[in-house]
């Protein structure tokens, strides 16, 4: 697969003056917050706010969980142990699943809304890798609008799928052997990566560029597969904020713990549009370069209609 094989037309560039951006993603960063860093903060509380109702589902369904565990006559036996109750621990998983059932729904309720916060955010880094600088307003309206249907549609899918792989293993750990439930579970978490890795790039795709649906399909696709490796290590790479959370989490009980805190509260959502799409940009930039000519000034190099540069 070549470039000349992605079309990518239409570049949502005709509110700006593009510049010529050779920088790495860390560079680029510091010159944003060397020149920006009260918007990077409010982009970054923005982000944030849209995530609250997801937290407090988490906190919902963990304080329910443990409540259940106190009511609930744990080691099977009732009063001073003078009845027991064998099916104490039958009891208490389909509970959890319950509680787990709610959690889901409440989640992709609260996720629909922040991935339309995303799409606003992704047209913002778009913006400020084309003139240096984070304008918010204008930006944010523009990629709400191009991006709604696919974000909407992509946070189904993304939350689908986490919830299919959670009762998908909760369903095999006890009709499965472990070593096989474990490893069915690892071979679908993979698949769900590479169908949440093809939809951010399309979400991407159509917030940088006025195209059809379908040929969004297809040059997301092929950009999938055009550099995988470099696709894989930067989406694992803007997904660390979230890793991290589900396994040490960000309360003070831990310095670990205590650091993430400090750090999303920062940083942390700003970053992981941030390093997504930065990289995207830097991707495009192969089929749209900024070339500059003798005296300096920069130029757009047009693209031309029938196929990719």
């Amino acid at each position: 697969m070549n470039l000349n094989n992605v079309l990518l037309d239409n570049e949502r560039n005709e509110h700006l003056v593009k510049r010529l951006n050779r920088l790495s993603g860390w560079k680029f960063f510091l010159v944003l917050w060397r020149n920006n860093m009260g918007r990077v903060l409010l982009i970054n509380w923005m982000v944030l706010i849209f995530t609250l109702p997801i937290i407090a589902s988490n906190i919902w369904n963990g304080m329910m969980v443990s409540e259940l565990k106190t009511t609930l006559p744990y080691y099977g036996s009732f009063g001073m142990g003078t009845g027991a109750w064998t099916s104490v621990i039958t009891e208490y998983n389909s509970r959890v699943m319950a509680f787990n059932q709610q959690t889901a729904l409440l989640c992709l309720g609260g996720s629909i809304v922040l991935s339309l916060v995303l799409s606003g955010v992704f047209a913002i880094i778009r913006d400020s890798f084309w003139i240096g600088q984070l304008r918010i307003l204008r930006p944010f309206g523009m990629g709400i609008k191009a991006n709604f249907l696919y974000a909407f549609i992509s946070t189904i899918v993304i939350a689908g799928s986490v919830y299919g792989i959670v009762q998908f293993y909760w369903w095999s750990s006890v009709a499965l052997s472990s070593w096989l439930a474990i490893t069915l579970t690892v071979v679908l978490s993979l698949i769900a990566m590479f169908v949440a890795m093809f939809l951010f790039i399309l979400c991407s795709v159509s917030v940088t560029y006025r195209q059809s649906v379908g040929q969004n399909l297809k040059d997301s696709w092929k950009l999938m597969w055009l550099n995988p490796l470099p696709n894989i290590f930067h989406f694992v790479a803007s997904m660390l904020p979230v890793i991290l959370i589900f396994w040490i989490g960000v309360d003070g009980s831990s310095l670990i713990g205590m650091l993430l805190l400090m750090f999303m509260l920062m940083v942390g959502a700003f970053y992981v549009p941030f390093v997504w799409q930065t990289f995207m940009m830097r991707t495009f930039a192969l089929f749209h370069p900024v070339l500059v000519n003798k005296k300096g000034e920069t130029i757009v190099k047009q693209q031309p209609t029938e196929q990719g540069a």
